[in-house]
């Protein structure tokens, strides 16, 4: 196969994502990522509101707490453990089965520079079927503060979850690797 060839095969499969962001106030701004995911809407959900399901496209590790079912514990080390200073906590703060799911980030990790820009923010992740069985994924960060530290967490925030939402959709393909779902 042709570098060319390769290169069409590899870019017609690609999921697109749609980025926006914009101003919610005078004092917050709001970034949306968008995208088709190949499969229905019940194992997007898996994915999204569990633990387990954050593994692989949200982090590298994930646990649910005893005694806190609406915290997820997150890490990008592969040898972390709970608790870990690395790590991060995200509380849920509403889900609606197979629809919608909010959370807010209630614990960064140690050092982490913009915390209190941080927990601004409360994300949404909005699921609705597509064609073909499929489902629209769109993660929302709203509440941003229009400050320094805020465009600082936008910025990261608007390059990386592009990459976090290709994982996603890529474990429900035949290229999703490790992550494949089963």
């Amino acid at each position: 196969m042709s570098v060319i060839a390769a290169f069409l095969l590899v870019s017609a499969t690609a999921p697109t994502i749609a980025t926006s962001s914009h101003a919610e106030s005078a004092a917050a701004s709001q970034s949306v990522h968008e995208l088709v995911v190949q499969a229905p809407r019940s194992a997007v959900w898996q994915a999204v509101s569990t633990s387990a399901g954050w593994t692989g496209w949200a982090a590298t590790k994930a646990w649910s707490l005893p005694g806190e079912a609406d915290v997820i514990e997150t890490s990008y080390d592969p040898k972390a453990a709970p608790g870990a200073p690395a790590n991060i906590k995200s509380r849920i703060v509403l889900k609606v089965p197979e629809r919608l799911l909010a959370f807010r980030t209630i614990k960064a990790p140690e050092g982490f520079a913009d915390f209190e820009a941080l927990t601004a923010v409360t994300w949404v992740i909005e699921l609705e079927p597509a064609a073909d069985g499929a489902t629209r994924v769109r993660l929302t960060g709203s509440g941003f503060p229009r400050t320094a530290a805020g465009r600082r967490i936008q910025d990261f925030f608007l390059a990386h979850n592009p990459v976090a939402l290709k994982s996603l959709s890529d474990r429900f393909t035949a290229t999703g690797t490790a992550n494949a779902a089963k």
